[in-house]
């Protein structure tokens, strides 16, 4: 028979109840006969264990229900269908509410009818089933929750459908599962009305998954698994020892690894995705949307990404993959191991290569490549072998922003299969080896040897620059500042710079300069700073004004010239040689006519020393008489004649004729009252202040004679119409040269050239200035690629003179 339990009759409920053998009222021990006795009892005081056969077992007053086909059968504990065993264990209906008919567990229990009520089951001390069909088992376990299940000490279940499992466990989340020691399964107690969440699961000591109502999905269903792992938001999932995600819909899987940001990943020991977004794969840190992968790698800017063991992204939107690499410049990307970029919008594709601040948009490329500050560069000065120089410019895309740096120096590297560039005058595409090629091909069939016929250059001098309109310079560094001027020849000047009112100029030679309007310098550093002047030869300057002149022997003036001709320069004078006799009054003379002039002079001087006759001596010679202030004449040097009051004749065999007449130069003649004649050889008729008039002089024969004025006039104004028509025919034949020149200059410039790229032209022009000729012959030829120009040429002129130019020119 059983010994514990004995079955006696309820009369108030009208059933049979089973009660405790073991079990007494107050004291006492027995088999109680009433069952109104026992529900008392259940209902109004604690049931009270004794020790009398089980002094080891504290067992309280276990109360069953008994199903009976003709209705519930109640225990006397609080309700129906409940258990509760244990030392002050309570079972009980909760809110008391029956299960409707239809409902999950009804169906799969078809032994209770639709309105019955489930009732706890409570084991253990003060154990706790105050949810309706909650089952509390341990010390203290609690389940309050509709359908919970606490096990374990301490262990609560208070959700509805929660499960609580391990010493101190909690479930108090819907539907949750706490497992293990300090487990939490944790609602949001500040949901607002009407917000709940449900579904949590910790697992785990300490694990914790606490619910969030934050969500805007409301999903809630955090899940903690690992010890003290805490997946505190919905939908957040905690997997390893210390693992936490912490924000909604984050997942932390690995000892210690965070997921703080929404929807954040971190996987890994030790990995943190910290932000919104972020991956951490690894032991990574990840930030504000970024992404590590590898062990230790950190990407803490913004949308940054760091990938590989040491790599950093600090840099908004930075990127990071590879060993060791450290990004910090917002927008860059370093590829490899090792680098560093401290600038944004760099990129580095290599290892080991460091792109400092400062350097923003830099791109290097390979291993150990450097860069630096971009330089701007609208010019180019080259210096060639030979020492001269060559200016390029009008370059495009002078304004660089950054560099692209593909080695370093003393480690540069080819650039291979580069496709070729455009070229245009904007093009700022790169070339490639054969465009170079083709180039400096071009160059040197212009410059050396195979460039145009008849004409080359040698010189690496500064370029020539023709300023002026329709002016020409050809020549290093030559230039024709002045419009229609001409300079030719190594620094030779034509104009004045800034004066547009001198033109015409025409400067030839080496240092040549005419810069006084229509003026010409012909010849090395010959110089003209006087309109319409001209300077022949080497040296010469030409710097008197155009004037009127005034002949001293005629007294004429002549007309206001147009400029003064030089051959030379004071102190380094020239003879102008083969000079025909002039014959017009502006002619030149030459040294014959001057000559014959002179010879004539002599012989008029000749006859007037030797008496008046040709050749012949004086009738006689006396001394005059004596008057009252008459004083006897002096002749005191050797062969002297004195012949006058008060005349001196003291030079030897001088002659002193009149009063006061005074001849003391060796061999001089003093002729009229007062004259004196001190030099030596001389004939004077006066004295300083006191000249007179030698009239009657008949014409000079011999070539000693002297002439009379008739005779001077005709000869010298011969000799000076022989002198001025020589001069003007040579100045005309110099002019006549210049405007041939300037005729052969302006043939030049009226030839045609080609303008197409790759087309070549053969062209003609001829021309007139000023009554002269000049024909040209030239051809020109324009590069392939439309940016070299060169072009030659061969003139002539109706003087005969013949010339030839060359040129190229670069457009863009």
């Amino acid at each position: 028979m059983n010994k514990i339990y004995n079955v006696v009759w309820n009369k108030a409920r009208g059933q049979l109840v089973a009660v405790s053998e073991i079990s007494g009222s107050k004291g006492s021990t027995g088999t109680v006969a009433s069952a109104d006795r026992v529900m008392a009892r259940a209902e109004g005081e604690a049931a009270v264990s004794r020790q009398t056969r089980f002094s080891w077992v504290k067992l309280s007053l276990m109360s069953l229900s008994v199903f009976a086909a003709t209705g519930w059968i109640a225990t006397d504990a609080v309700a129906q269908v409940s258990y509760a065993a244990g030392y002050n264990a309570s079972a009980g209906p909760g809110a008391n509410t029956g299960y409707a008919p239809g409902s999950p567990w009804v169906l799969n229990n078809p032994a209770f009818s639709a309105g019955s009520l489930l009732y706890g089951t409570a084991v253990g001390n003060y154990a706790n089933a105050n949810g309706e069909g909650g089952s509390a088992y341990g010390d203290h376990a609690s389940a309050i929750g509709r359908l919970s299940s606490a096990f374990g000490a301490y262990a609560s279940a208070s959700g509805d459908g929660a499960t609580a499992m391990g010493t101190s466990a909690i479930a108090d989340m819907p539907y949750s599962v706490a497992i293990g020691l300090n487990a939490q399964a944790l609602r949001d107690t500040g949901a607002a009305a009407g917000v709940q969440d449900s579904g949590g699961v910790a697992i785990g000591w300490s694990a914790k998954a606490q619910g969030d109502s934050s969500d805007p999905l409301h999903v809630s269903s955090p899940t903690a698994v690992g010890t003290n792992a805490a997946a505190t938001a919905s939908g957040t999932v905690a997997l390893g020892e210390g693992a936490q995600s912490s924000s909604y819909y984050s997942n932390a899987l690995g000892a210690y690894s965070t997921a703080g940001g929404p929807g954040a990943v971190a996987v890994g020991g030790g990995a943190q995705a910290t932000a919104q977004g972020a991956v951490a794969i690894g032991g990574a840190t990840s930030v504000n949307n970024a992404s590590a992968l590898s062990g230790f790698a950190s990407a803490t800017g913004v949308n940054a990404v760091a990938i590989g063991s040491g790599s950093q992204a600090s840099g908004s939107q930075a990127i990071g993959i590879g060993t060791g690499n450290v990004v910090s410049g917002a927008n860059s990307g370093a590829f490899g191991n090792g680098n560093t970029i401290q600038s944004s919008n760099a990129f580095v594709l290599g290892n080991n290569v460091t792109i400092g601040s400062g350097l923003d948009g830099s791109v290097a490329i390979g291993n150990g490549s450097s860069v630096a500050a971009a330089n701007p560069t609208s010019s180019a000065t080259i210096t060639t072998a030979s020492g001269g120089q060559i200016t390029l410019s009008g370059f495009a895309g002078a304004n660089p922003t950054s560099v692209v740096s593909v080695g370093a120096q003393g480690a540069e590297r080819q650039i291979t299969n580069v496709a070729a560039g455009r070229i245009s005058p904007t093009s700022t595409d790169a070339v490639n080896g054969s465009q170079l090629y083709a180039v400096a091909s071009a160059v040197d069939s212009a410059v050396n040897g195979g460039g145009i016929k008849y004409f080359h250059a040698n010189s690496t001098r500064t370029d020539s620059s023709a300023a002026g309109t329709d002016s020409v310079a050809v020549g290093p560094a030559a230039t024709a500042y002045g419009d229609e001027s001409i300079a030719q020849g190594l620094n030779a000047v034509a104009g004045v710079s800034g004066n547009t009112a001198v033109k015409g100029d025409v400067a030839l030679g080496s240092g040549a300069q005419a810069t006084g309007g229509q003026s010409l310098a012909l010849g090395a550093n010959a110089s003209v700073a006087t309109a319409g002047g001209v300077a022949l030869g080497a040296g010469s300057v030409a710097n008197r004004a155009a004037g009127t002149y005034t002949d001293p022997i005629s007294g004429s003036s002549f007309t206001t010239t147009m400029g003064a001709v030089s051959v030379g320069l004071e102190g380094s004078l020239r003879q102008i040689t083969n000079v025909a006799a002039g014959t017009q009054a502006t002619d030149a003379v030459n040294l014959g006519q001057l000559q014959s002039a002179v010879s004539q002079l002599n012989q008029s001087i000749a006859n007037i020393s030797n008496g008046g006759t040709n050749g012949g001596k004086p009738a006689q010679q006396w001394a005059t008489g004596n008057p009252s202030n008459y004083t006897a004449p002096v002749a005191s040097g050797a062969g002297a004649t004195a012949v006058g009051s008060g005349s001196v004749a003291s030079g030897s065999n001088s002659v002193a004729i009149g009063d006061g007449a005074s001849a003391s130069g060796n061999n001089s003649v003093a002729l009229g009252a007062h004259s004196v004649a001190s030099a030596s050889n001389t004939v004077s008729v006066g004295s300083v202040g006191n000249e007179r008039t030698i009239s009657n002089v008949a014409p000079g024969v011999n070539g000693t004679d002297a002439v009379n004025v008739n005779q001077l006039n005709a000869s010298v104004g011969g000799a000076v119409n022989q002198a001025n028509q020589y001069t003007n025919q040579q100045i005309d034949s110099a002019r006549r040269d210049m405007y041939s020149g300037v005729a052969a200059a302006m043939a030049v410039a009226g030839l045609p050239q080609a303008t197409g790229a790759g087309k070549s032209m053969v062209a003609v022009a001829g021309s007139t200035w000023h009554g002269q000729q000049g024909f040209a012959l030239g051809v020109s030829t324009v590069t392939d690629n439309g940016k070299w120009v060169f072009k030659g040429s061969v003139t002539t002129s109706t003087r005969g003179g013949a010339g030839a130019t060359l040129g190229a020119g670069y457009q863009w």
